[in-house]
């Protein structure tokens, strides 16, 4: 990828090529939805430029924003595990290009690598998700002591 991700960090460099024959660039203006709650989750989408801000409708036309991606950062990687629907919508912050990788264009790809890409891409996200889990394990400790009598 053109900017390292931390889905691709145990690739070569050849592997990281051959990702990147699977993917499609698109480019997104400042407010313009990437995806929406409820869309079919068939891609990862790879953040070459700008920033993305993950939200959920609460009420309608009422959001929270649930946090925020960067330039290097991956989202909707959850497509790799359970190929079902986004939880939340995805909204371009800033002038935007991703790298979009349709899953189904991996795991059919007939070539010596895909096998092995997709397990790494596997394994790397489940390093993230143990890193996402233990730091909110140490943060629901902190608030919890904040309650102790």
């Amino acid at each position: 990828m053109a900017t390292l991700n931390s889905l691709c960090i145990s690739m070569d460099q050849e592997e990281i090529n051959f990702l990147e024959t699977l993917t499609k660039n698109h480019h997104f203006k400042k407010g313009d939805i990437i995806c929406r709650e409820g869309d079919e989750a068939k891609q990862i989408f790879f953040i070459i430029s700008g920033k993305v801000k993950i939200s959920l409708e609460v009420e309608d036309d009422k959001y929270i924003r649930l946090g925020g991606f960067s330039a290097g950062s991956a989202f909707g990687e959850s497509a790799l595990i359970d190929a079902s629907f986004r939880s939340a919508d995805a909204i371009a912050s800033t002038e935007v290009e991703v790298k979009e990788l349709y899953i189904d264009e991996l795991r059919n790809r007939e070539h010596p690598l895909a096998s092995k890409v997709e397990n790494k891409l596997y394994k790397n996200l489940a390093s993230q998700y143990d890193v996402k889990l233990r730091n909110a394990n140490k943060h629901i400790r902190a608030l919890s002591a904040e309650f102790r009598p």
